[in-house]
């Protein structure tokens, strides 16, 4: 049955009305009100925040525009969520045959859905597609802010994983050979503290990377060659217009943030496995990551050194996963 339309006024009207009194009824049950009523609030600050998009003078693209109605739809269901479940009843059952060391009246199972539908976070930052992303960056993210301090923590351990296993990976596979020369140089340049540098480089490796894996997957799955065009000279349309198979294994937990399709509703299952195509595996880098990318290398903006490195590092371990994904598919069988 399909739920009526909330107004302005019944929302309102229940967050003005006390259910529980302090000092009366149970407080955990009168905390519980309050914490869904500032979610509620909290509803109204996030939608706000994405309908603003950067002023009213700032023109949204085609994919920002998608991810801002995405964002409204999943804040609204979260939204006549909350408000059904603030009555009595609902209260009283949450606590029902529930430990309490476990389920804090102030814990909501669906509070991520703030932090994965912010602006910032979605289209500011884009970076929920980094698989080694910190819950503490992303927090720090949807509010706007960087921790730069926490980021260059991070270095030295992203250092070490390139030395010692993409390199060496990449140094074993005749295809990928000679790419490993460059992110040796890449290394070389952090350890000198030239990180511009490094940025540019890894940024050359990862168009390269993903052409050679692309080329190794046309031939793999068999793709007509009449299909594509004789040249595509960006990412966006070489990732776009291929018709890659759908054959990359993925948990749909993963998959909701490596595309930014957080879907709110009940039934979700974390341990389902999809397949998707090598388009949306690295859809990222036809996003924010894409629109950055060519604004540093037409000179239109300069490197932010330590969000750059990080996001540009983040993205050669996500394309050198897949890389990996496709190895043993195509080699195993």
């Amino acid at each position: 049955m399909e739920e009526k339309e909330l107004t302005i006024h019944q929302i309102q009207a229940k967050l003005e009305t006390p259910i529980f009194e302090i000092h009366t009824d149970d407080n955990k049950y009168h905390t519980r009100e309050f914490m869904l009523k500032k979610n509620i609030n909290q509803c109204f600050i996030s939608m706000k925040e994405n309908s603003q998009a950067r002023g009213l003078d700032y023109k949204l693209d085609h994919w920002e525009r998608y991810v801002v109605e995405r964002n409204q739809a999943n804040l609204v269901k979260y939204l006549y969520k909350l408000y059904y479940l603030l009555n009595k009843h609902s209260i009283i059952n949450y606590f029902e045959n529930r430990n309490s060391d476990v389920f804090h009246p102030m814990m909501e199972e669906d509070d991520m859905i703030f932090i994965v539908n912010s602006y910032y976070t979605t289209i500011v930052y884009d970076i929920l597609w980094a698989s080694n992303i910190a819950v503490s960056d992303v927090i720090n993210l949807s509010q706007n802010k960087v921790d730069n301090n926490n980021l260059i923590r991070k270095f030295p351990d992203m250092i070490k994983y390139i030395k010692t296993d993409i390199i060496p990976y990449l140094e074993s596979i005749p295809l990928y050979k000679s790419k490993a020369e460059t992110l040796k140089e890449a290394t070389e340049a952090f350890a000198v503290k030239l990180y511009k540098a490094t940025s540019s480089l890894i940024l050359i490796e990862l168009d390269g990377l993903v052409r050679l894996l692309g080329g190794f997957l046309i031939e793999k799955q068999n793709i007509d060659k009449k299909l594509l065009k004789p040249k595509y000279h960006s990412m966006d349309s070489y990732l776009r217009n291929v018709p890659w198979l759908l054959d990359y294994e993925i948990e749909t937990s993963k998959l909701k943030f490596l595309t930014g399709d957080f879907v709110f509703h009940k039934d979700y299952k974390i341990d389902k496995i999809e397949k998707i195509s090598l388009e949306t595996r690295l859809g990222f880098l036809k996003r924010r990551f894409k629109g950055d990318r060519n604004s540093i290398l037409h000179g239109d903006i300069v490197f932010g050194e330590t969000w750059d490195l990080y996001v540009n590092f983040s993205a050669l371990f996500e394309v050198y996963q897949t890389i990996k994904f496709y190895e043993n598919h195509y080699y195993s069988q």
